[in-house]
């Protein structure tokens, strides 16, 4: 069960997590970023019809609540 996790969490860790999508005329951006120290960083970057752009970073602690998801604490 160990070794399940650990696989998992490396997984999880080796890269950012990217989507993007339009809604209500603006654009949305958001990465998330998990680090091995159950800690990561969501990104999420709005670009609005008249060109302005918002960002945000939210920083946040992860740990595995059951054997596939995760439970994010901002």
């Amino acid at each position: 069960m160990l070794t399940q996790f650990k696989l998992q969490s490396c997984e999880l860790c080796s890269r950012t997590w990217e989507e993007s999508w339009t809604e209500n005329g603006k654009r949305y951006t958001q990465r998330l970023d998990f680090y091995n120290n159950r800690t990561g960083r969501d990104y999420l970057r709005i670009e609005y019809w008249n060109g302005d752009i918002s960002e945000d970073v939210y920083r946040f602690n992860w740990r595995w609540d059951g054997h596939d998801c995760i439970r994010m604490e901002y």
